[in-house]
């Protein structure tokens, strides 16, 4: 027992450098992105102008990230390649404070996901290539990232109610911190050197592998819809500003519970089952906005986030990782990043578009219907995949559920 114990504390004091990295990560970009529409509303900019301005970010990544996934796989230190891209991510969201027009935001934000767009997967990608070569379990790692995004909610709240240009400025100096951590972290390089070399379409040579991938970008698409306008509506039914912060963290919050329960919960369920629960969740979020007329109904709706993104961020991340061979590590989670690009374009898009023809409450009716068509499709695709009809026996029928245990184990280094 107590040699368990040391094991497990010597991984935990290893993998807390990345931990406080993740804080720093999911600070950066995820915030930023999440609170722009306030700042655009307050701008004078309508529901369309701001889905046009949200969309630019996922449509760069859709065209650029099948290029940055090859070349991080390629360079000789994806955390040099890393702090290049936050370094000039920093310089351009210091531009967004100077904007009062439409035209200043799209190329501002076009600069901007130029050079975010590769962010998050490399970064995925040094952590847990990191932590497998530790033996250490990424749920602890992911979870701080929640934490840090929660606990930055809640600040850039009170920025947005004193001075709402402000919080770029914390936004760059949470840059700046990441750069610092990430730059001591030990270097990953590529393994895609010389002879090695690995096509990109090789990836979704799996068609497990590659139904998850099309639910991740309908997924992603109710999602984009969710956080884009989550601001727009929480403010019609009487919300306050000051408050919108305490929601973001409420969000986080839920996050961070299941994150706890994370590997267990993908283990028991399977890593399909898991995404078809983050699926309903999602269509059942839409659904409890059609009914709620008061801020504080925000509070449940908004821990139902727990459930949704972070069981496709969290689940999928360990399943490319563990499913595809070293020199598509990076490349894998670029495919998981492009698939939620082309998610977010059509939900930033199709949410002006909806809520400026239908209205904010209709819009809603319409996401749960696609979410639950969705899952119904989806569970109907999987059986066809899991169940040939020259194989049906109980055990292939369970083979993705074996696939998920041997994700998890591949990451967190259970004997």
């Amino acid at each position: 027992m107590g040699i368990k114990i040391m094991k497990r504390w010597n991984r935990l004091k290893q993998s807390s450098p990345y931990a406080l990295q993740s804080m720093l990560l999911w600070s950066f970009a995820p915030i930023f992105l999440s609170f722009l529409p306030v700042y655009l509303q307050q701008n004078q900019l309508n529901a369309s102008q701001i889905g046009i301005v949200m969309a630019i970010n996922p449509l760069i990544a859709v065209f650029l990230q099948s290029l940055f996934g090859p070349l991080a796989d390629r360079t000789r230190s994806k955390n040099r390649l890393f702090n290049l891209f936050t370094a000039a991510a920093i310089v351009f969201i210091l531009f967004f404070p100077f904007g009062v027009s439409f035209h200043y935001f799209i190329i501002a934000i076009a600069l901007f996901s130029i050079v975010q767009t590769p962010m998050i997967p490399i970064s995925e990608s040094i952590t847990l290539e990191s932590l497998e070569e530790m033996k250490s379990s990424y749920a602890p790692v992911r979870m701080m990232g929640t934490v840090g995004f929660a606990m930055t909610s809640v600040l850039v709240g009170y920025l947005l109610s004193w001075k709402i240009e402000s919080y770029f400025y914390l936004i760059a100096l949470i840059g700046v911190g990441n750069i610092l951590i990430t730059g001591l972290l030990p270097t990953v390089k590529g393994h895609q050197g010389g002879k090695e070399k690995a096509p990109y379409r090789e990836i979704l040579r799996n068609k497990k592998l590659s139904l998850f991938v099309l639910l991740l970008v309908i997924a992603q698409l109710s999602l984009s819809l969710y956080m884009t306008y989550l601001p727009m509506y929480y403010l019609s039914i009487g919300g306050l500003r000051a408050y919108l912060g305490w929601i973001y963290f409420i969000m986080g919050s839920g996050e961070v519970l299941v994150l706890m329960f994370a590997d267990k919960i993908i283990e028991r369920l399977g890593i399909q089952n898991a995404l078809g629960l983050s699926i309903s969740m999602m269509g059942l979020r839409f659904l409890a906005l059609l009914v709620i007329d008061a801020p504080i109904w925000m509070i449940p709706v908004s821990l139902m986030n727990g459930f949704t993104y972070i069981i496709f961020g969290f689940g999928l991340a360990v399943y490319m990782n563990s499913s595809v061979r070293k020199e598509l590590k990076t490349t894998g989670q670029s495919v998981l990043a492009l698939a939620s690009a082309v998610g977010r374009v059509i939900g930033a898009l199709s949410g002006g578009f909806l809520i400026s023809s239908f209205g904010l409450k209709n819009t809603m009716a319409i996401s749960a219907a696609l979410c639950f068509l969705t899952l119904g499709l989806y569970y109907f695709i999987l059986r066809r995949i899991s169940v040939p009809k020259e194989e049906g026996s109980l055990i292939h029928a369970h083979q993705v559920y074996d696939d998920s245990i041997a994700s998890i184990d591949a990451i967190t280094g259970r004997d």
